[in-house]
């Protein structure tokens, strides 16, 4: 018995020995378990914070490049460097720290490729393929680590920055964009926008054929819709207009042209199946191109001291005219006869230019008269009723009278003949230009900016512009002249071209504008029909085709009040987009009726790219109603000379993206 006894006993005791075996290995799985699933969470968050480094690096390099700046620095020798502040580098390349939540932290650097930038063609398959671009390379390096201390994960990025010449688009919209038109729309080269797209036509009697064609490439980082976006319905009549939305549309599939899918009752939203048909002429959802800031094209805007690099176009103009206002809104004369000056960057007068300039025996030219010739630079005004003055001498801008009639009435004006402007710069070129002349090739090119500094200067609306005349020949009347190998004219107030503009292919220079918004008058125009009637009928010109050959970049309204806005209104809801990037003044056909056409409108002839950053500053109008002008028949195409980098015109305006090129990572 006592032996069966210590029998138990012993069993019991190895029994519990087991248990207790069992439960101290229970124990060390679980901690081994719990360390396990601890340091894999820790690890994949870790991860997770590199890996937000590398984004938050490799976007900080691309928003180097707005505003024509460029990333800079030293670069650290490896990621120990980084701990020390003396070896961690410095400016766009330094070892930076970014605090992530979860106890964690990422710790990044940027190395520069040798040889960048290089100019290349962005390849098929891709967003905007066919253009050309500058390529930066860069490799991003970032470590995730807890608490700042314990190293959980590297990580590599290797990206490219590219950087387009927007002049590179037949149309490029930062805003949402309407290809819409009550005729037809013939649009031969790339577009884009960073919104969203709608497609719409309208019947119209005096067209014969009523199918527009667009033959793309055509991209939008958003939507893209059939039908108008002011107007729900295709069929058209609830917003003054009528006989619909309806009529076909074609688009280049790179094969053959397709007819877009037909509106037939209310506006829609086209799907990946609707494009599919396409073969990739038509995408959406593309990468939004980050664009220059607004404040870049602004008179008298200087870098902002926190980044020396930026650029602005007032202060890389060669040569900068201002027409200086008193408080009456009159030339002050103080400095010149017209009140117009030739200043510095910094808005000193350059007293020897300005009174060249001022002087009609050294710059020669009578003050422009309606159609008649111009000087170098003169200033007109609604002050322009008391003698000397006539009232052929003034300019109304109907587009604008239309909404306002008494802010909006007589333009305060910068006159330009564009050529005796040439003569006279050419002529006393040491006191207009710091270095160079009339040929200048830095930038690409002579770059002049004309600005009105006056009371109604920022103000939402005025009736401030700067028209271009005598511009057929880009280039000096003087006999042995050098000759301008390109020009861009910049102003923050409207822009207005009068007449043909660098028209002649065999004299053809890269030219380009870029204004507030753009206003277009033909060869026919005088400044006496600014006194007529307002009506259309009125201000008929007997105009024949008007040729421009211009790069524009300006403001053009989006429909309903904003982007991604769509409403049920009339046609002062209608921004007009793409068409009412051109402000017309007057009547474009002839009165005359055919068989087939109401009307013969006549054609503007326009080559180029058309930019639009945003709506216009200054300017409130909208593209209708149309009972003060007609437009002419639009047949827009992109000038392919533009895909050359060496013809784009001087100082184009660059939109930059990213593109990731190799990710690798490792996990510590």
């Amino acid at each position: 018995m006592k032996k069966q006894n210590g029998f138990a006993l012993i069993s019991v005791l190895m029994f519990m020995s087991v248990v207790v075996a069992l439960a101290a290995a229970y124990a060390f799985v679980t901690r081994t378990e719990t360390r396990s699933l601890h340091s894999s969470k820790d690890s994949f968050s870790g991860f997770n914070a590199a890996e937000a480094g590398l984004n938050l690096r490799a976007d900080m390099i691309k928003n180097n490049f707005e505003d024509y700046n460029r990333p800079s620095g030293v670069s650290p020798a490896n990621v120990a460097a980084c701990d020390s502040p003396n070896t961690a580098g410095s400016g766009s390349f330094a070892c930076q720290n970014f605090t992530l939540g979860s106890k964690h932290v990422a710790t990044s650097y940027v190395v520069e490729s040798p040889g960048n930038p290089q100019s290349i063609v962005i390849p098929k398959g891709e967003a905007f393929a066919g253009l050309t671009a500058s390529e930066y390379r860069y490799t991003v390096t970032s470590i995730g680590k807890r608490e700042g201390k314990t190293k959980e994960a590297y990580l590599e990025l290797m990206f490219k920055t590219r950087l387009i010449p927007l002049f590179q688009f037949l149309l490029f919209f930062n805003d949402d964009l309407e290809l819409v038109e009550g005729g037809r729309i013939v649009l031969d080269g790339p577009i884009h926008t960073n919104r969203d797209i709608y497609y719409a036509q309208q019947s119209a009697n005096w067209i014969a054929d009523p199918l527009s064609y667009f033959k793309g490439p055509i991209s939008s980082a958003m939507k893209q819709f059939r039908g108008a976006k002011f107007q729900t319905s295709c069929n058209g009549g609830s917003g003054g207009w009528s006989g619909g939305w309806n009529y076909d549309i074609l688009v280049h599939n790179l094969s053959q042209y397709v007819k877009l899918p037909p509106c037939t009752t209310n506006r829609f939203e086209l799907t990946d199946a609707h494009l599919k048909p396409f073969n990739t002429n038509i995408v959406k959802n593309v990468t939004p191109l980050t664009v220059p800031n607004v404040k870049t094209f602004k008179a008298f805007a200087l870098p902002d001291p926190a980044y020396p690099n930026t650029f602005t176009y007032w202060q890389r103009a060669d040569v900068r005219f201002v027409l200086r206002l008193n408080a009456q809104g009159r030339p002050n004369t103080a400095n010149g006869a017209t009140g117009i000056e030739v200043v510095g960057a910094d808005g000193s007068v350059k007293a020897a230019a300005t009174a060249r300039l001022n002087s009609s025996a050294q710059c020669p030219g009578a003050h422009v008269t309606g159609g008649g010739a111009g000087r170098a630079v003169g200033a007109k005004g609604p002050w322009k009723t008391v003698a000397p003055y006539t009232t052929d001498n003034r300019l109304r801008l109907f587009r604008d009278y239309q909404y306002d009639s008494v802010l909006d009435n007589y333009e305060t004006l910068i006159d330009v003949d564009v050529r005796k402007l040439l003569d006279c710069m050419n002529t006393y070129r040491a006191d207009f230009f710091t270095s160079g002349g009339i040929d200048d090739s830095s930038d690409g090119g002579l770059v002049l900016f004309f600005a009105i500094d006056g009371p109604l200067k920022d103000a939402a609306s005025n009736n401030y512009a700067v028209r271009f005349s005598n511009a057929a020949l880009l280039q000096s009347t003087i006999l042995n002249a050098p000759k301008v190998k390109g020009l861009t004219l910049v102003t923050d107030q409207k822009g207005v071209l009068w007449g043909d503009y660098n028209a002649n292919d065999a004299t053809w220079i890269p030219s380009a504008l870029l204004s507030d918004a753009q206003y277009v008058l033909s060869n026919a125009w005088t400044d006496a029909k600014s006194e007529t009637a307002i009506s259309w009928t009125n201000r008929f010109t007997g105009v024949t085709t008007l040729t421009q050959k211009i790069a524009i970049l300006t403001g053009a309204t989006p429909s309903c009040g904003g982007n991604g806005v769509t409403c049920e209104g009339s046609l002062n809801q209608w921004g007009g987009s793409y068409t009412g990037v051109f402000r017309y003044n007057e009547t474009f056909y002839d009165g005359t009726s055919t068989a087939n056409s109401k009307y013969i409108q006549q054609p503007m002839v326009w080559q180029g790219s058309i930019v639009s950053l945003g709506a216009p500053k200054h300017v409130t109008t909208l593209a209708g109603p149309f009972t003060y002008f007609s437009s002419p028949s639009y047949a827009y195409s992109f000038d392919t000379r533009f895909n050359d980098p060496n013809q784009l015109p001087p100082l184009t305006p660059r939109a930059v993206y990213n593109k990731q090129e190799l990710f690798e990572r490792d996990y510590q």
